[in-house]
């Protein structure tokens, strides 16, 4: 049989714990001053409602008329659909990031629909808009035509 220990707690240390606490209790906290008020704001300094910026959007759609440009005339053989696209595109993003794939992919569209007269108009827009460009070899076989 295991006998349990012998712990020994005299009163006085309970009491002591109570008398603690009601000292503790009744006694009145410091006086806290109240927060001074906030300085009022200016029109200039008022947080504004966050708003996404229309910028991620109109990117994503010129992705999709160059994309959906090229699906329609590698993959679909729809070289009309694809000028239609391409001249949408190039007519509304002057400064775009997908200009010269979109201007290569017009000219492209363009041999495909025999239309040489707009090839050759295309390749001169190219060559003044990216001179040294990544397609500049292509397009300049156009030219010696």
């Amino acid at each position: 049989r295991v006998a349990p220990p012998s712990v020994s707690v005299t009163p006085t240390i309970r009491h002591e714990h109570v008398r603690v606490a009601r000292t503790l209790a009744e006694a009145t906290p410091p006086a806290v001053e109240p927060p001074a008020p906030a300085p009022e704001l200016r029109e200039l300094d008022r947080p504004r409602p966050h708003r996404i910026a229309p910028v991620a959007s109109t990117a994503a759609q010129e992705r999709t008329q160059v994309l959906d440009a090229m699906i329609a005339l590698r993959r679909d053989h729809d070289a009309r659909r694809a000028s239609t696209l391409l001249d949408t595109y190039l007519a509304g993003n002057r400064h775009g990031a997908l200009r010269e794939e979109a201007l290569v992919l017009a000219l492209e569209a363009a041999d495909a629909r025999g239309d040489v007269v707009r090839a050759v108009r295309l390749a001169h827009s190219y060559q003044g808009e990216f001179p040294g460009g990544r397609f500049t070899a292509f397009v300049q076989s156009h030219l010696k035509e």
